[in-house]
């Protein structure tokens, strides 16, 4: 009896992980065919995903009537002198070994990506493994990629690597590059450097855990030994703070962040827009007015109480952090937009109507707290290529290039601007320099990065944050 019950409980294990694994890989098929169109959001598919289906219904909505957008040949990559020689000297052994591991990364990211997603109930045993870990006091989370760690006042933040010399060096080189490539189409190019959640001040963290900030201090040394037009935000957040303690400038530049979530707040995005447009009017040659974003009375500011869980707080799930609030400014102004927008290999929106169209709706919805994503509202969050025309307004044409930091400035931005582009590296894989060419000529080109993109100058092809080919 005693042998029958070891023999038992030794299965039991690899009968919960079959039985997850088997349900996962039904998932998958299951996505496939409704991504494939071959069957819609019926009782079946409902089953499968029961605790999913506001995903499973997002997806078969993005689907319907899309309109293909092939950006490959609408973008084409020119060969410059400098990628022949790379290749001439490059070996084929080499060669072959770097695309054949950048296949094999695809699709391993891919396959774990998909995996992950579709594990049944994994949310609720998420919360179950973080409920275990605070009772033993335990506040890093990792997925490897990036560990999750709870700072002070219940903030949660991912620590920077200190990055090489030739990493730094790098980032700047192609910068400078697409700076001259700028200049030779009459374009003049400023570079925002957003900040970091870790405040340089900070005695405990900054260059003893986290190096984001000493590694955004040398991209802008090296960019401004190379004439490039530099606007620090993160000078102008502790402008007025020198009477201020190093603890109160902590807690001072936390309070510009989302606690959950690695980003900015919308509130303190708006309040350095009059800098930053007085930047690129005096750099650039535009003439975008500033002053407007900095008188509170242009403004409604919506209160989504409660509503509000970032990045880093669904990794660290609902046992450990707590939702926010989120204040949404929306202008009060009434204008008219034209918004185009593409995800992958199809057109996501074409649509034309007032400010409300540029907020993706149902982002705060709380039944949905690990689904839902408060900080993409802004233009609909970090889309490939966003085109937004304002009918109402005659004034300059720009593009911004950067990260997620970007959204809110867009949205801002494009009130006082009769076009604005915009383009995501890490989804947009054709050539920019192409896109500049087709779409030019630009007023004024502008690149926004928060330091934390910086660790991603390593990142293979052309979804290279940096690369501007």
């Amino acid at each position: 009896m005693k042998n029958k019950i070891e023999y038992m409980a030794a299965r039991i294990p690899f009968a919960v992980l079959f039985i997850v694994l088997a349900f996962a890989l039904l998932r998958m098929a299951t996505f496939s065919c409704v991504k494939l169109g071959l069957m819609g959001n019926n009782t079946f598919v409902k089953a499968v995903f029961f605790e999913m289906n506001n995903y499973i219904e997002s997806v078969i909505s993005d689907d319907e009537d899309e309109e293909r957008y092939d950006i490959y040949s609408l973008y084409p990559f020119e060969e410059t002198k400098s990628v022949a020689e790379d290749s001439k000297t490059e070996s084929l052994a080499k060669k072959i070994d770097r695309k054949l591991f950048s296949k094999i990364k695809k699709v391993e990211n891919k396959i774990e990506d998909k995996f992950l997603k579709f594990i049944v109930l994994k949310m609720k045993l998420t919360e179950i493994a973080a409920t275990y870990e605070k009772i033993i006091s335990w506040y890093i989370t990792s997925d490897s990629n990036n560990p999750v760690q709870r700072i002070r006042n219940n903030e949660f933040t991912i620590f920077q690597r200190k990055l090489s010399d030739g990493e730094i060096a790098k980032a700047a080189d192609n910068i400078v590059k697409l700076r001259d490539f700028l200049e030779s189409q009459g374009t003049p190019m400023v570079y925002v450097q957003g900040p970091e959640k870790i405040c340089a001040y900070d005695k405990e963290y900054a260059d003893i855990k986290d190096f984001g900030n000493s590694n955004a201090d040398r991209v802008i040394e090296l960019l401004e030994k190379n004439n490039i037009s530099v606007l620090d935000t993160r000078k102008i957040i502790h402008s007025g703070s020198d009477s201020m303690t190093s603890m109160q400038k902590t807690d001072f530049h936390l309070s510009n962040f989302y606690r959950t979530d690695h980003h900015w707040r919308a509130e303190t995005a708006l309040k350095l827009m009059p800098e930053i447009c007085s930047f690129l009017n005096e750099k650039t040659g535009t003439n975008i007015d500033g002053a407007y974003f900095s008188d509170a009375n242009n403004f409604d500011f919506i209160l989504k109480e409660d509503s509000f869980f970032g990045t880093h707080g669904k990794k660290v799930t609902k046992s450990k952090a707590d939702l926010e609030d989120f204040v949404l400014p929306v202008p009060r102004d009434q204008m008219d937009f034209k918004y185009f927008s593409y995800a992958q290999y199809h057109v996501k929106n074409n649509i034309s109507g007032p400010y409300d169209i540029l907020l993706l709706k149902g982002q705060f919805d709380k039944k949905d707290i690990y689904g839902e994503y408060g900080y993409v509202t802004f233009v609909h969050g970090d889309i490939n290529n966003v085109i937004i025309n304002n009918r109402s307004k005659e004034g300059s044409k720009i593009l911004i290039i950067g990260d997620s930091y970007t959204d809110p400035i867009e949205a801002y931005i494009c009130q006082k601007t009769s076009e604005m582009h915009s383009l995501d590296r890490r989804n947009f894989a054709a050539s920019i320099r192409s896109y500049i060419k087709k779409n030019g000529p630009f007023d004024a080109v502008m690149l926004l990065y928060y330091p934390g993109s910086y660790s991603e100058i390593n990142d293979p092809d052309h979804c290279n944050l940096f690369n501007y080919d």
